[in-house]
């Protein structure tokens, strides 16, 4: 067996392994900041509202509050530009324990299932619901 030819082969590979290191850091900054973009254009929807109407007349109101968290992964981190949190509520209320709830939204399903509608009327939506939910509580106490 040649132990130059062996010395050379080894030297390849860590000099392909350099390259391929090199190559991923800078994957990573390039896509450090395609997020950092990413994320500011997403930025843009938070405070979006929509409603949707349900078969049985029930009205199911939603506000955008924030953008995907992300994950960290080993190549770094990974982020769904279509998914946003949001509050919800249904109208009338029900009576139901939880007058708020939250959930992912799904920005490909906003032209599909939703009905945007103006900060106003959803405030206006908002504010009824929450003043019929403290009254439910102060009359619980009493």
């Amino acid at each position: 067996m040649n132990e130059n030819k062996l010395g050379e082969v080894k030297q390849n590979l860590k000099n392909c392994d350099d390259k391929i290191g090199k190559l991923q850091g800078e994957r990573y900054q390039i896509n450090k900041k395609y997020l950092e973009l990413l994320k500011e254009k997403c930025r843009k929807n938070i405070g979006r509202c929509f409603k949707e109407v349900k078969k049985n007349g029930d009205i199911i109101y939603y506000k955008v509050t924030d953008i995907d968290k992300g994950i960290h992964t080993f190549h770094g981190e990974e982020f769904n530009e279509y998914q946003y949190p949001s509050i919800y509520f249904k109208y009338p209320y029900n009576k139901s324990l939880i007058p708020f709830n939250d959930k992912d939204m799904f920005s490909r399903e906003w032209n599909k299932c939703y009905k945007e509608i103006t900060k106003d009327e959803f405030n206006e939506k908002f504010k009824e619901i929450n003043n019929q939910w403290i009254n439910k509580m102060i009359g619980d106490n009493k």
